[in-house]
């Protein structure tokens, strides 16, 4: 029989983690996915299954370690940062989330979950000053009216009172 490398079995225990992260065991997942770490740490999508794991079991610290992993192992992956933004900003990590996706931004401009992501967070923390930078950010670089950044922009004209433009748009 052949010896399979610590490599290969990293990955059928990422592959036996996924299938249980879909099935909804999170206990089995875990160990799998640790499993694999362990067997081969720099494979990235098993740092980024578990980050989910531990985010849907609501352990936002292990997961937001397991997502800077990947994104320490990765870094030229812009989608790698927008997740590690929007998790800093669910756990209201403003300052680490902004920087999370101007990262993604300069990587990949266009990307938008992360001209989304900025938005929204502006929006949510009510600077509309930074949410219409961000808004005319997102215009510039996708290039062409995109119907997310555009009910954006509806909303910041609702926000600053601008009613009749925003009906108009």
């Amino acid at each position: 029989e052949m010896e399979s490398s610590p490599e290969e079995a990293a990955r059928l225990n990422l592959q036996l983690g996924a299938q249980y992260l879909q099935r909804g065991d999170l206990n089995l997942a875990r160990d799998k996915l640790t499993k694999a770490i362990e067997q081969d740490p720099k494979l990235v999508g098993a740092h980024l299954t578990l980050a989910l794991v531990y985010e849907r079991a609501r352990e936002m610290e292990k997961a937001s370690r397991h997502y800077r992993e990947a994104v320490r192992l990765a870094p030229e992956a812009a989608p790698f940062h927008t997740i590690l933004g929007q998790l800093l900003d669910d756990t209201g990590r403003t300052e680490e989330a902004v920087a999370a996706y101007d990262t993604a931004l300069e990587l990949q401009p266009n990307m938008l979950g992360a001209h989304e992501g900025a938005i929204r967070l502006h929006e949510k923390a009510g600077d509309l000053k930074a949410m219409e930078a961000a808004i005319t950010r997102a215009e510039e670089a996708i290039g062409k009216p995109h119907p997310v950044v555009m009910l954006y922009r509806g909303k910041l004209l609702f926000r600053t009172g601008e009613d009749r433009q925003a009906i108009e748009m």
